[in-house]
């Protein structure tokens, strides 16, 4: 598809700069539009691993320390496959992979809606929805 004529003459005319007084030409100067990558923390992800951890957690103080019953309880509460017992259980799903699922849906949901943009602006350094 071919651009129309004056927009041709008008982008030639950008790429020419404008003429200076003594000959030469004086080119328009780019805005920076790159944003500075910077370390932000999604708190609706992070909160939606907060109960399967801590359930994990207390399966190991609970037990004496064995770390293998915390495995067995994370690995239960996001796959509803429970180790010790060699069976399938999808009850336990919505103790543990239902909260990651809905907190990066609502981190999704917040930066579509502009509340991550917002809480830059304001100088929040971290957080992120």
């Amino acid at each position: 598809m071919a651009m129309p004529a004056a927009l041709a003459r008008y982008w030639a005319k950008r790429r020419r700069g404008k003429k200076t007084k003594r000959g030469g030409t004086l080119k328009m100067a780019r805005t920076n539009n790159h944003r500075k990558k910077s370390f932000t923390l999604p708190l609706a992800v992070v909160a939606g691993f907060a109960m399967p951890i801590s359930r994990a957690f207390d399966a190991t103080t609970r037990t004496g320390g064995s770390w293998q019953d915390g495995v067995g309880e994370l690995v239960r509460d996001f796959t509803g496959y429970k180790p010790w017992v060699g069976g399938w259980d999808w009850t336990y799903l919505k103790l543990g992979l239902f909260p990651v699922i809905v907190g990066m849906t609502i981190h999704k949901l917040g930066s579509a809606l502009g509340v991550n943009r917002a809480l830059s602006a304001a100088g929040i350094p971290v957080i992120r929805i």
